[in-house]
């Protein structure tokens, strides 16, 4: 069966069908689908430059300043830096920021 059958004949099951609950339960699947696999679209985040957090001082990050934020954490964690040490990056890293030199 390809994809256009299957998604006629789910629709037209959806149009033909009178059952509320039935309705509801299809929505929040397709909800929860779509927060875990498309979150992206979710909130219109479309490129690597668009807003999508802000530091504490109110510095906003775009997606990739972002991610390469979280992957240098994840990554510095997995090269077996011990604690003390991750924690001092991290205090520098939220000075940094504080500071306005990041």
């Amino acid at each position: 069966m390809d994809i256009e059958k299957l998604r006629q004949e789910i629709i037209k099951k959806i149009e033909e069908t009178d059952d509320m609950e039935l309705l509801l339960k299809i929505r929040a699947i397709i909800d929860d689908y779509w927060m875990v696999n498309e979150p992206s679209v979710q909130y219109g985040i479309e490129s690597d430059e668009d807003i999508v957090a802000y530091t504490v001082d109110g510095k906003p990050l775009t997606k990739a300043e972002y991610i390469a934020d979280i992957d240098s954490i994840i990554n510095s964690n997995e090269k077996g830096i011990p604690h003390h040490e991750v924690k001092a990056q991290m205090d520098k890293w939220i000075q940094d920021r504080l500071s306005g030199t990041l």
